[in-house]
């Protein structure tokens, strides 16, 4: 009989906030995923008149879950990202930052196998975009275990009918104007804590450690952006709009402040100023990001 393939355009995957994975979890279409469990396994470093590892003195080690999952979200789907981004409630449109994050169950149809994550986290969401292009959101994922079952066993889910964003529905304001740019990639890194064992095999627990919030564009080195050159150590606050002219979500910026960097000159072609190193700070009224949908 043959071997037939496992083709990933048959995957599927879905979101809840708790087992099971069923009729009222969560859809969402994806690009790629690397998630996974990665186990490891200890040996015996003893003496034993053979400098051959014996079989029989392995034992399995620590197991993890990592890995991410590669979007181009839907308003939708963007709706049940946000509180487990930040960690903050969604409630009038708003997401804040919040000092915990929810934990998460995913399952993923790989067509030969089930595969659940359990109790996960994201550790990391990096948006990124370039000119012509789908606004990609990349979430690296950390999560406690994982259950493999046989296939047939994915709920009967339906996908929402919505578009993506394409990187011309975006906006920048810096320095409290308007600015074109060529590319972006915002990064929103809870700092994960992934080592906490104590006497188990698998995650006791996935704590946040701190927070950095970091904007990277790249601005035509035109006389009005000069002034973003060599800014103030005091910054400034930022917004990024991301709008389908039907659903706008405005990223707040605190405080944007910028290490110095100058242009690079490329020869014939056009020049840019690259701002690869603004990191969002929070003031003592207003978070390092909030989210506002409208």
């Amino acid at each position: 009989m043959a071997d037939t393939p496992a083709q990933g355009a048959q995957a599927q995957l879905a979101f809840d906030a708790a087992l099971p994975i069923d009729a009222s979890s969560e859809p969402f279409e994806f690009v790629s995923s690397t998630l996974k469990m990665q186990q490891t396994h200890v040996r015996s470093e003893g003496i034993r008149g053979t400098r051959q590892r014996k079989s029989h003195r392995v034992r399995i080690g620590q197991e993890a879950v990592s890995g991410n999952v590669v979007m181009n979200p839907s308003v939708t789907e963007l709706d049940l990202l946000w509180p487990r981004i930040l960690g903050g409630v969604t409630g009038g449109g708003v997401t804040d930052v919040a000092e915990t994050l929810p934990e998460f169950w995913i399952m993923r149809d790989d067509v030969s196998k089930l595969h659940t994550f359990n109790s996960c986290r994201v550790a990391r969401a990096t948006f990124t975009g370039t000119q012509g292009q789908p606004i990609q959101v990349t979430l690296d994922i950390e999560g406690e275990d994982e259950t493999i079952e046989a296939a047939g066993g994915f709920p009967a889910l339906t996908l929402d009918t919505e578009n993506f964003f394409i990187f011309s529905d975006l906006t920048l304001t810096l320095q409290s104007t308007a600015r074109k740019f060529r590319q972006f990639t915002l990064t929103i890194d809870n700092m994960l804590d992934v080592n906490r064992y104590n006497n188990s095999l698998t995650r006791t627990e996935i704590a946040t450690q701190d927070l950095e919030v970091t904007l990277s564009v790249d601005v035509p080195y035109t006389a009005d952006n000069t002034d973003l050159e060599d800014q103030a150590i005091a910054g400034a606050a930022g917004i990024l709009v991301l709008t389908d002219a039907v659903t706008t979500y405005t990223f707040d910026f605190a405080n944007v402040k910028s290490e110095s960097e100058g242009p690079d000159n490329p020869g014939r072609s056009e020049i840019f100023l690259p701002l690869n190193n603004m990191t969002c700070y929070a003031t003592a009224a207003n978070s390092a990001v909030k989210v506002t949908k409208t």
